[in-house]
């Protein structure tokens, strides 16, 4: 029933977002501060914001014509090549569209909702409905804030998620070349995704020289796909300008900047008086949470677990993303590029009760979340 509860909350909230005639575009934040979208996009019904908008937009007129060949998609997207890297839900979108403009939207807006029932069904075989650990830790991955923030703005976290994690079951019931494809085509749906090939690096493959012919060719394998789709972008759009550009930086330095900044938002006003503010109270509680994830795999390493060969990547990517991805007090990117990091510490936890306070602070965005939506 507590398995349910977390699935009918999820239902509730998404009803609340559909608009007759609209259907559920209020997902994909199309802001009136943008340029036009195409032409296809204009004579088909949908919501609009009073505001610039958010990267859903772009990615589904991607979707109206994925070839990229539409000269319109030139001036009605910020920067073509760059958003054009994450092809793969843009172009499921298309398929389940059948190449119709108002279908495509449809489908798109959709996207996100059934990637997260199909993850948390799969997030069942690691946590089975036998005991209040597994629902606290299964609900921590389904409802944290970037899992939200993906779902709700029409985003690819939550389907990279899902292949990332299809690609762990595969490997764990020793299917490692379906693993390999899976892998192979997240690239295409979120860049980071290709991190997750270190699933394959066991101790014993790292170690035996013989090994490392087997290693580089299942990372050529996944690294393929993203290769040869980016150099058809080249060649079609040319090449990306900047975007992306404040991404990395040296290491803790954008987490730094991002804690000092929440603090002085959650407890100061512009005059440095004290005056609490809910909003960046809870992303500094989000913060923390990532920062236990990073602190816990660091310290605790079990190089014998995929999950956390997978998860110590992210950790470590964790510590050299930059600004552009840390910065905001309501939406911070951080949240959604992470979310691997958080289901692996999820599924490494020791279940003993001395470690429900790591557990519980790992998931506070979790508390924060259900907070927001209950109350």
């Amino acid at each position: 029933m507590a398995y349910l509860m977390i699935v009918g909350v999820f239902l509730w909230v998404l009803s609340s977002f559909y608009i007759p005639g609209k259907g559920f575009t209020y997902f994909v934040f199309f802001g009136d501060k943008q340029p036009p979208v195409i032409s296809d996009l204009q004579k088909v019904d949908h919501y609009v914001r009073e505001d610039p908008g958010y990267d859903g937009q772009f990615y589904v007129q991607i979707a109206i014509d994925p070839t990229l060949r539409n000269p319109e998609l030139r001036t009605s997207i910020d920067n073509l090549p760059y958003r054009a890297r994450r092809i793969l839900t843009s172009g499921i979108a298309y398929v389940m569209g059948g190449g119709k403009p108002e279908r495509i939207l449809h489908a798109y807006t959709l996207l996100s909702p059934i990637a997260w029932f199909a993850l948390a069904a799969l997030l069942l075989f690691w946590f089975p409905p036998t005991s209040w650990s597994n629902w606290f830790r299964w609900s921590g991955v389904l409802f944290t804030s970037g899992m939200w923030t993906s779902v709700l703005r029409a985003l690819s976290d939550c389907p990279s998620l899902l292949l990332v994690a299809i690609g762990v079951f595969l490997f764990e019931r020793r299917r490692p070349f379906l693993a390999t494809l899976v892998l192979a085509v997240s690239g295409l749906a979120k860049e980071t995704n290709i991190l997750g090939a270190t699933l394959f690096a066991r101790r014993e493959s790292v170690l035996s020289p013989r090994q490392w012919p087997v290693l580089i060719l299942r990372g050529a394998l996944i690294l393929a796909p993203l290769v040869l789709w980016l150099l058809y972008i080249e060649k079609v759009v040319g090449l990306a300008g900047s975007g992306g550009g404040g991404n990395f930086s040296w290491p803790f330095v954008g987490w730094a900047k991002q804690v000092v900044a929440l603090w002085c938002g959650a407890f100061f006003n512009e005059a440095s008086d004290f005056s609490f503010q809910l909003t960046p109270f809870r992303c500094l509680l989000g913060v923390l949470a990532l920062t236990v994830q990073f602190i816990y795999l660091v310290v605790r390493p079990q190089w014998e677990s995929a999950w956390w060969r997978v998860g110590i990547t992210f950790a470590l990517l964790m510590a050299v993303i930059g600004d552009a991805v840390w910065e905001g007090d309501a939406n911070i990117a951080a949240f959604r590029v992470l979310l691997p990091m958080q289901l692996a510490f999820n599924v490494l936890v020791p279940y003993s009760r001395r470690w429900w306070p790591v557990l519980v602070m790992g998931n506070l965005s979790l508390l924060t979340e259900l907070y927001t939506i209950l109350f």
